[in-house]
């Protein structure tokens, strides 16, 4: 390690960014570039990353969600986190509804 600085130091955002800085790295990562790699995740992956990066938000919640909604969202999720739904691929799924419908 050798930079004399405890773990709680180095753990800053003023340290992080003069490191970065340091090394020419960027300090801001490019949304482009983590949305690219995300996109290559599996789908159970890529539903963990969205979920958690909404849930990162803290945004003010100003709309009502009701307590079936809730549930509904929390079967969903516990569905999904077992593997026992079945994701599928949105393109797949826009041309299969495409090609019943556009007949």
């Amino acid at each position: 390690m050798g930079s004399g600085l405890s773990l709680k130091q180095r753990l800053k955002p003023e340290y992080c960014y003069r490191f970065l800085n340091e090394r020419n790295m960027s300090a801001k990562p490019d949304p482009k570039k983590i949305l690219d790699e995300a996109m290559q995740l599996e789908p159970n992956a890529r539903a963990f990353v969205a979920e958690t990066l909404l849930e990162s938000l803290d945004l003010d919640q100003d709309f009502v969600i009701s307590q079936e909604w809730l549930e509904e969202i929390r079967r969903r999720c516990a569905e999904i986190d077992s593997g026992k739904a079945t994701l599928l691929d949105n393109a797949m799924v826009i041309n299969e509804l495409r090609g019943k419908y556009t007949r």
